[in-house]
């Protein structure tokens, strides 16, 4: 019986950390904390409902599905932009919760791969991604939202700078121009000042 309650319990915290947790939840939690037993498949069952994908998942599936992509890259905004091209593609998760998109080009005249994973938070209420490359052995983390239209997402983006060891941050938005092509633009502080370093065009393979 002990056992029954601990499980019920773990249910209602994660309720409680996804923000999902309803008057019902809150008189369970309660009842946790007293050492009473809880109704397992009640918590169950509100559980999975908070785990249902959500009319922002829909939006990350316009994702999935071969495209060709062109990269620029400013090492220096007072130089034409460096320049390469390469292919990606993406896959629906866990019944729609996540898209993994997987990235091959060339990178400063190297082979490069990477992999990102975005998802919606529903207990943040934000969009949420992770990206791993080639070129690193670290972990890129994201947050943000869209506007009104769900055409355009800002996120903001955290990872290590594996010169300093220390927080690198970057402002990402990408800009739907209908079903088959997204602009992602990349901004970072330098100096004080905001700068275009990078520019991905999304275009879907036909």
């Amino acid at each position: 019986m002990r056992l029954r309650t601990w499980v019920s319990a773990g249910v209602v915290l994660l309720l409680a950390a996804s923000g999902v947790a309803t008057a019902e939840e809150t008189k369970e939690t309660k009842k946790a904390a007293a050492g009473k037993d809880l109704d397992p498949q009640a918590m169950m069952a509100a559980y999975e409902k908070a785990g249902e994908p959500t009319e922002q998942h829909k939006l990350l599936q316009r994702s999935v599905g071969k495209w060709t992509i062109t990269i620029k890259s400013w090492m220096d905004p007072n130089q034409p932009p460096m320049e390469s091209k390469g292919t990606a593609e993406g896959r629906a998760l866990l019944g729609g919760r996540f898209v993994q998109q997987d990235v091959v080009c060339d990178m400063m005249g190297k082979p490069f791969s990477g992999v990102s994973v975005n998802g919606y938070d529903r207990g943040k209420k934000k969009f949420v991604g992770t990206w791993i490359d080639s070129m690193s052995t670290g972990v890129m983390r994201s947050e943000g939202t869209t506007d009104a239209s769900g055409n355009t997402m800002t996120v903001q983006a955290v990872s290590t700078d594996p010169m300093t060891g220390k927080d690198s941050k970057l402002r990402i938005v990408g800009t739907w121009e209908g079903n088959d092509k997204l602009v992602e633009e990349f901004f970072e502080k330098k100096k004080g000042k905001e700068k275009k370093t990078m520019e991905i065009t999304y275009l879907r393979a036909k």
